[in-house]
């Protein structure tokens, strides 16, 4: 009974898969793409993760992880959640009895509504990473605590 009214999130992950393998934004993923994430995912030592996950958020390649990396890191995942919002959407419009004309309209209302969120969010990203570097420590060995 309860399994019944919990979201199928099997098409949500798959797109969130999907937008992740997704590494040039082309909107394919590419053969070399997928054999990478899915090595990365199967066969990568912990140290090969770190390195790759490093690597994704050094957006500029320059060794570091610097303020614009953080900002691009941010825009990113904002522009990931716009583009699996209308999935998200629709998924939970499924969990209801409407006809399609009420689906159709909620989900387009919804959509756009979060869209208005996602997009008024971009707008706070450079100061929540300047409140995030300010909060940051690091310590005599080099590690940075919050």
């Amino acid at each position: 009974l309860l399994k019944a009214a919990l979201i199928d999130s099997r098409p949500l992950l798959a797109a969130a898969l999907f937008v992740e393998f997704d590494a040039d934004g082309s909107g394919e993923v590419s053969r070399d793409e997928f054999v990478a994430h899915v090595w990365m995912l199967l066969r990568a030592s912990e140290e090969q993760r770190q390195t790759f996950a490093f690597a994704k958020l050094d957006v500029n390649r320059s060794g570091a992880l610097e303020r614009s990396d953080l900002v691009a890191s941010m825009r990113r995942q904002l522009s990931i959640a716009r583009t699996l919002s209308p999935l998200l959407v629709q998924l939970q419009l499924r969990r209801h009895t409407l006809t399609a004309a009420e689906q159709r309209q909620l989900g387009e209302t919804a959509v756009a509504a979060a869209h208005e969120t996602i997009d008024a969010m971009h707008s706070q990203v450079e100061p929540t990473v300047d409140e995030l570097l300010a909060s940051m420590q690091t310590g005599a060995d080099g590690a940075v605590t919050l």
